[in-house]
């Protein structure tokens, strides 16, 4: 235990800020002490019907709107717990906010059924009083709607317990206490720990305050585990201090001493800094609103709150444009700029800059606080308008500097084309030089009016080009006539040399034309005798190739016969090539004729031999079988003879 008081007391990381240091033990000096200061309130927020009464929160915060003009934010707290204990009494003397209180004589009724809001100066805190839990004619839905809005809107809870509660499982304000602990998770909420400050009335110093917080924590503990499995863990989505609040009847000096050391915790502890997401107070009645219709229609505020806020930004920087552009300085400032001389850019362009500028910078420090996509979207819609208002003085600037370049450009033009020797291609640069001096004029300009701009830019080079163009085309046809007159020049010139000389020439070519005359007459003649010549050439040639062509057909003649010769000797060798095979064909079918008898005849003479000496057992055989023997070799050596000299003839043929 008490390492969970430790995390759940000790500053955490993660940009939030830690709570802690109310029950330090220092002394409060009386100089220390601060009245409360009301300023306005209390006015009811949401009615026992769930009715958000929107128009009444301007009642509570318009007297410091001016105030936090530029954004300031400023902390919400919502004090639940039932009315017995002396809520009421707790918050007049912390805050100074007259709340209704109960009066004893008609009961335990609810006087403050819904939640009600007021407005403390010191500290600036909005306090919201919400609806008792323990009343007769308690609604859980709703008292668990209360606590959920408290929840998301509230950078610190402060829940009232009775001493005489902390040991109690039902009852009193452990309902709300578990209310609180469900609704953490069941919401949805952004990541990060809730600031819980829980008020013990009626302690009495007989309980140390530390054995107080490990009562109190260890009840928290008992309920989370109720609710939530085991791998939650409380100290992930709660930071919880503990206080002991004397009873401002039987102790009623300490009761104040305690009140203003909280009280200058408070002041001290800048509850704005508790929370990430900070509420603005011109988005306030905005962010409530939404945040309740939620609520109440049951939507996962996880995801609602993430669209939400950008709504309000959206909301928000779009009313601060409007309280801007509708505001007597600022129309002062553009009536000032849109009478400006057209014809004096730079104070145009200085006094556009120094109006957006503090323009700008007056929305940047209201805007700080909300989305910063959105603000950014925003400002540059600002930095927009700021210019449509003047767009036509803008023109009118734009417009005379348009034509200032065009007739300063035009001499220019012509001065640079006449130097060029060659002035078409020379175009391009010279319009380009043109068009920097138009861009450097329209300097503060051309990045408020880029269409504008572009537009002139566009229709300066055009007209620039085409003046180039026509000037060029001038300067090349006076070059080009002035070389004309030149060359006309020239050619008179050798138009009368020429003349000269053919006069002269034409004295001397009548003796050359009859010289040229007689030698075409002798050229005449050889090529008579030339041509008698080729005629009896032509004809002894004709001659030599008849006679050539009739020695070819009579040796053609020859070899056709010497052909069908050579043909009739083949066949006929053929013929008898053929003959003598047959006959070699017949020589060795009669060959193996004899020689298959002689076997035959052999066989069946060993098998008589065989039968004499098997079955007749004739010992006369043997020198039959040694006669068959050298039968047998002599005959084999009379073939192999024979053999040898038919080799022999036949080699001989």
């Amino acid at each position: 235990m008490e390492s969970l008081l430790r995390t759940m007391t000790e500053p955490r990381g993660g940009g939030e800020k830690a709570i802690g240091g109310l029950n330090e033990s220092d002394p409060v000096r009386s100089d220390e002490i601060e009245s409360p200061r009301w300023v306005a309130g209390p006015t009811q927020l949401i009615g026992g019907d769930g009715t958000f009464y929107e128009d009444a929160i301007d009642d509570v915060i318009a007297n410091f709107k001016e105030r936090l003009a530029y954004g300031t934010p400023f902390g919400i707290v919502s004090v639940l717990g039932s009315q017995s204990p002396g809520k009421s009494s707790m918050l007049d003397s912390l805050f100074g906010v007259k709340f209704n209180e109960d009066d004893a004589s008609k009961g335990r009724n609810q006087n403050s059924k819904g939640i009600w809001l007021s407005r403390c100066a010191g500290p600036s805190l909005l306090v919201m009083d919400v609806e008792p839990s323990d009343a007769k004619e308690d609604d859980l839905s709703f008292e668990k709607q209360t606590v959920l809005f408290s929840l998301a809107l509230s950078d610190l809870l402060v829940v009232n317990m009775s001493l005489q509660e902390i040991n109690r499982d039902i009852g009193g304000n452990i309902q709300l206490l578990r209310s609180i602990l469900e609704e953490r998770l069941v919401g949805k909420l952004d990541s990060g720990q809730t600031k819980m400050l829980i008020v013990i009335h009626g302690y009495d110093d007989k309980l140390p305050l530390a054995k107080l917080q490990e009562d109190v924590l260890a009840k928290l503990q008992k309920l989370w585990s109720s609710i939530h499995s085991s791998s939650l863990i409380l100290s992930e989505f709660f930071e919880v201090l503990v206080v002991g609040l004397p009873d401002n009847k039987s102790r009623p000096q300490d009761f104040v001493e305690k009140v203003s050391k909280m009280r200058r915790w408070f002041v001290q502890g800048d509850i704005t800094e508790f929370k990430k997401d900070r509420i603005l107070a011109q988005g306030f009645s905005l962010s409530a609103k939404g945040l309740w219709d939620a609520i109440r229609q049951k939507k996962q505020l996880g995801v609602f709150l993430f669209g939400h806020k950008i709504t309000v930004s959206d909301t928000i920087c779009g009313n601060i444009i409007s309280e801007i552009l509708s505001s007597p300085e600022f129309n002062k400032d553009i009536l000032s700029l849109k009478n400006v001389d057209s014809g004096a850019p730079k104070e145009f362009v200085e006094k556009l800059g120094s109006l957006q500028e503090v323009t700008l910078a007056r929305f940047d420090t209201e805007t700080q606080m909300y989305d910063e996509d959105v603000t950014h979207k925003k400002r540059e819609e600002l930095e927009k308008s700021i210019c449509g208002l003047v767009e036509s003085t803008s023109k009118d600037i734009l417009s005379g500097l348009h034509m200032k370049t065009f007739h300063e450009s035009k001499q220019e033009i012509s001065k640079q084309l006449s130097e060029a020797e060659d002035p078409a291609s020379g175009i391009n640069d010279t319009v380009k030089a043109c068009i920097t001096k138009f861009v450097e004029s329209c300097e503060g300009l051309s990045s408020r009016y880029q269409d504008l701009f572009n537009d002139h830019r566009v229709a300066l080079e055009t007209e620039l080009n085409v003046i180039a163009e026509i000037l060029a085309s001038n300067i090349e046809e006076k070059r080009k006539r002035d070389e004309a007159e030149c060359a006309r020049k020239e050619a008179e010139l050798k138009a009368q040399d020429a003349q000269t000389q053919a006069e002269k020439t034409k004295e001397s070519s009548g003796l050359e034309i009859e010289r040229y005359k007689k030698e075409i007459a002798d050229a005449r003649s050889e090529a008579e005798q030339s041509k008698s010549e080729a005629q009896r050439a032509k004809e002894e040639s004709k001659q030599i190739a008849k006679q050539s062509v009739e020695e070819i057909r009579r040796i053609s003649r020859l070899a056709k016969e010497e052909s069908d010769r050579v043909k009739k000797e083949l066949e006929i060798a053929k013929e008898e090539q053929k003959k003598e095979r047959e006959r070699a064909k017949e020589a060795a079918e009669v060959e193996a004729r004899r020689r298959a008898n002689q076997m035959r005849f052999g066989v069946v003479r060993a098998v008589v031999v065989v039968a004499r000496v098997v079955v007749l057992k004739d010992p006369t055989v043997i020198v039959d079988i040694v006669d068959f023997a050298l039968w047998h070799r002599r005959r084999s050596r009379a073939e192999a003879h024979g053999s040898g000299s038919g080799t022999q003839n036949g080699k001989a043929c």
